[in-house]
């Protein structure tokens, strides 16, 4: 498309992320964007996020022959409870816990709530004893994606090795359906949600992705709110007490 794509990831002394911005440098046209975050969760896990409008599954799931692999989400569904998600056997699962399940291979897509500064997925990995982040401006990834990847796939090179594989994918596309319906008109960018991100053939335009991990403070379960002020970023537990950390507040905003 004529672009050039330039990444940099910058480390800063005391800082426990890595921050990471994206400069797409020219071209013409549109193209769906997102930044692959992934961790593995072995044992049991607990996932949190910044408040959601919606979570969407698409028409079609991961593994649909049986020979091949499995999959559990429901197809082409919405929930506004993501302590509900529906599976394809008319049974629900809160997407907050991990693993939902053994033997699947599933996708799920999330969408920010509307007028959020902030977004943040925090996946607490109770036998790693710590906490993997991710953070984001919302008006450059207003969904996030999550893939499972548990074990669901028997076929090669997978066969049924990856386990406790956890995919947090921040997005600018539609669903899993790629980068011609995700720049055409479509159920989630009619709803005012952009899915493509608009080049510039006479400057440039960039997204921003924030990644990181902190230990496990002692009898936290989960991540219950995270903010950014003032170069630190407060993170709350389910216990109610509060940790700070360094942390390059304008990045996500520059």
């Amino acid at each position: 498309m004529g672009a050039r794509l330039l990444k940099q990831i910058t480390l800063r002394a005391g800082h426990p992320f890595a921050y990471q911005r994206h400069l797409f440098e020219g071209g013409a046209g549109a193209t769906s964007v997102a930044s692959h975050l992934m961790t593995r969760i072995i044992g049991r896990g607990r996932l949190s996020f910044s408040p959601k409008r919606s979570a969407e599954l698409p028409s079609a799931t991961q593994e649909s022959d049986p020979a091949r692999g499995r999959s559990l989400f429901a197809r082409d569904a919405s929930t506004t409870d993501l302590g509900k998600l529906p599976l394809a056997d008319g049974t629900t699962a809160d997407i907050h816990n991990y693993p939902i399940a053994s033997g699947h291979e599933d996708f799920v897509m999330l969408v920010e709530a509307g007028g959020a500064k902030l977004g943040w997925a925090a996946a607490v990995r109770t036998d790693a004893k710590d906490i993997v982040f991710s953070l984001k401006n919302p008006a450059d990834f207003p969904v996030t994606f999550l893939w499972f990847s548990n074990g669901g796939r028997y076929y090669p090179p997978w066969n049924s090795r990856n386990i406790g594989v956890l995919g947090m994918e921040e997005g600018r596309a539609y669903l899993a359906y790629g980068h011609a319906a995700s720049i055409a008109p479509n159920p989630l960018s009619n709803s005012g949600v952009p899915t493509s991100l608009t080049l510039r053939s006479d400057g440039s335009v960039a997204v921003r992705h924030v990644i990181g991990g902190v230990p496990l403070p002692t009898g936290w379960g989960s991540v219950s709110s995270v903010r950014a002020e003032n170069e630190i970023l407060t993170v709350v537990g389910d216990t109610g007490a509060a940790k700070q950390y360094p942390f390059d507040t304008t990045f996500l905003t520059a």
